[in-house]
């Protein structure tokens, strides 16, 4: 293992991860193919771990290729950095993954506060939770906002909140006067739900399995705010994150079935942050 990385293979490697293949990563870099695997191969070699494997017909990084990523990003951000404060450069823009939904309902707030007191704007990956904590891992990111259920080892977060379900369901409803409802209540009510395979999806079958009721699913949509304005137009109720408000002739009702969840703010482990970053993570905070 030669364990002497040439910033010409880590500049590559970064290129190769984010276009996901060689003949892409060569069109962007202007290299022929052969020259970008040979750089990626050396790379590989000189680390003596596979960087990458193949699933099916395309490549994934391997999880030490991701490292090697984050890595390779944290290089060529110091670089930066260095020359910015030796010419008088710009500052570095703090990279926020999160989803659009706490984007809007959670973090617009802190974020605009932000802009205002550093007069630095954030880059927004918009992404759900399991991406915006791989964007994190791989270097992609600086910090990200997500209720992760299995955050990934090399991750460590601190609660934001912690977020109770509401019922989105039209003001002339039957239960829109509830206290709270259960699924129960909803049996057999025509339903907005997110699409399947998701963590929230599971977890509102699991509720009114739990309950005998009958899950009704009559549209699936992976967006709080479609969702409330569907629910809106009269295409059924859903279930939602507590601070994603209703809109006009709607109204929220918490819902029992399901555990309140911790909506945290991320940061990879053993981490240092630009400065702009950590100034970002302290508005997310509320402690500015």
């Amino acid at each position: 293992m030669n364990t002497n990385l040439d910033h010409e293979l880590l500049s590559t490697f970064i290129v190769f991860a984010e276009e996901g293949g060689f003949t892409a990563a060569s069109r962007r870099l202007h290299l022929g193919q052969p020259a970008v695997y040979a750089q990626v191969q050396r790379l590989s070699q000189a680390l003596g771990v596979p960087l990458y494997r193949r699933v099916g017909r395309g490549l994934e990084l391997t999880e030490e290729g991701r490292e090697v990523e984050a890595y390779a990003r944290e290089i060529s951000e110091r670089t930066r950095q260095l020359t910015g404060r030796l010419h008088g450069g710009e500052s570095t823009r703090p990279r926020l993954a999160a989803g659009r939904g706490t984007l809007l309902h959670l973090l617009a707030g802190p974020i605009g506060r932000f802009i205002d007191g550093e007069g630095v704007r954030p880059e927004i990956l918009v992404c759900r939770g399991p991406e915006a904590a791989d964007a994190l891992v791989r270097g992609r990111a600086h910090l990200a906002v997500a209720a992760l259920l299995e955050p990934p080892a090399t991750v460590h977060g601190k609660s934001l909140a912690e977020v109770g379900q509401v019922v989105l369901l039209p003001e002339t409803h039957p239960l829109a006067r509830r206290p709270e409802v259960s699924a129960s209540e909803l049996s057999g009510e025509p339903l907005v739900v997110p699409g399947q395979g998701g963590p929230h999806r599971r977890a509102l079958g699991d509720a009114f399995l739990r309950e005998g009721a009958e899950f009704r699913p009559v549209a699936e949509v992976d967006d709080w705010e479609l969702m409330r304005t569907l629910v809106q137009a009269g295409m059924g109720l859903a279930i939602v994150n507590a601070y994603v408000q209703p809109l006009s002739g709607t109204v929220a009702v918490p819902f029992v079935g399901l555990p309140t969840r911790t909506v945290a703010l991320w940061r990879r482990r053993r981490r240092v942050l630009p400065p702009e970053a950590e100034r970002l993570a302290q508005f997310l905070r509320g402690e500015v």
